[in-house]
């Protein structure tokens, strides 16, 4: 019910899929291990099934976490 994902214990170049299934449509938010979360194109609002890809990074700023986003009604 909540559109905020809490990312936690990821590994530095860890790859991880989150599944979302969910019928209502939101745009999802990430919080907790990346001080920076970057998805490819922006937010984008979800229905159905959503297939999140990230990749964790630590850079020279902070732990980057880079995202992509596939979904499926």
């Amino acid at each position: 019910g909540s559109s905020i994902l809490t990312l936690t214990n990821l590994k530095d170049g860890g790859s991880y899929t989150i599944i979302v299934t969910d019928p209502t449509s939101r745009t999802y938010t990430f919080s907790g291990d990346c001080l920076y979360s970057h998805l490819a194109g922006g937010p984008q609002a979800t229905s159905g099934r959503t297939v999140f890809t990230i990749l964790k990074v630590s850079e020279a700023d902070g732990s980057h976490c880079y995202i992509s986003q596939v979904g499926f009604d």
